[in-house]
């Protein structure tokens, strides 16, 4: 089996309701989607998508994406599509790491995969978990909405209502604002419900440590606090709240020293 061609399309995807505040006051205007297409010359047809976050959220810049899938179609024409180490090798001699700019292809060399094994892709990754999996809501506010503390609280009350027990609150404000409105929607929380307050990085230590001890006793999840992982790892031995790393991990040396 061979690859005889890649098609690459981008979608522009509005966001439902408006664009959405992330941590730091920064908002998304939208979202663009790229489908990659892999064709094979015994009529399978493996489908993989790469959609970042806005155009600025960690290293997944959908425009460099798209040189990048180009650029590994290219390379991958020809090949084997049921060899996907072999061709993720040849890839990383062009794109050291940059992993966003061949996610998309790898997903669909998995599809074909599972499709010429007649096996689930999930399968194919180490297997299928049948057990129920919480989910947890993100809080937006959208341009037509006050940032009021009561369209937050309403907001997850509303959540709670469809049954999520879990809550991500976007962070970007004073310390005094995140502080009170914290507090105003933990006031609301049943007992099996919990608030995650995710800053994206943009709290500086002096900050995060004040709102921790003024919130300690609430059931509050930190994710991702500070910038630096250092001052994250700082604020973990000062703060008796717990923690969650996301876009500041990038290694497992990351991993131990935090």
């Amino acid at each position: 089996m061979n690859i005889t061609q890649v098609d690459i399309s981008s979608v522009e995807l509005p966001t439902k309701g408006g664009r959405f505040r992330r941590g730091g006051n920064y908002y998304a205007p939208n979202n663009v989607t790229t489908i990659v297409e892999v064709h094979t010359d015994v009529g399978l047809t493996g489908l993989g998508e790469h959609c970042p976050i806005g155009t600025h959220y960690g290293s997944g810049w959908h425009g460099a994406a798209l040189d990048g899938y180009a650029a590994i179609a290219r390379l991958s024409l020809g090949e084997d599509p049921l060899q996907p180490e072999r061709l993720n090798r040849k890839w990383d001699r062009l794109f050291a790491s940059d992993h966003y700019a061949k996610s998309a292809i790898d997903m669909a060399l998995w599809d074909i995969i599972s499709q010429h094994a007649v096996r689930p892709v999930s399968n194919m990754l180490g297997g299928t978990y049948p057990d129920a999996v919480p989910l947890y809501r993100s809080i937006h506010v959208f341009d037509n909405e006050g940032s009021t503390h009561e369209t937050y609280v309403s907001r997850c009350n509303d959540y709670s209502s469809a049954g999520y027990r879990h809550f991500q609150l976007k962070c970007g404000e004073t310390a005094d604002i995140e502080i009170k409105r914290k507090e105003a929607i933990c006031d609301e929380l049943q007992s099996n419900e919990e608030l995650i307050c995710d800053a994206n990085g943009t709290w500086p230590l002096a900050t995060a440590t004040r709102i921790c001890q003024a919130l300690r006793d609430a059931p509050i999840i930190l994710e991702h606090p500070c910038a630096k992982l250092e001052d994250c790892a700082a604020l973990r031995r000062l703060s008796p709240l717990r923690m969650k790393l996301d876009e500041s991990v990038k290694s497992s040396d990351d991993l131990v020293r935090t």
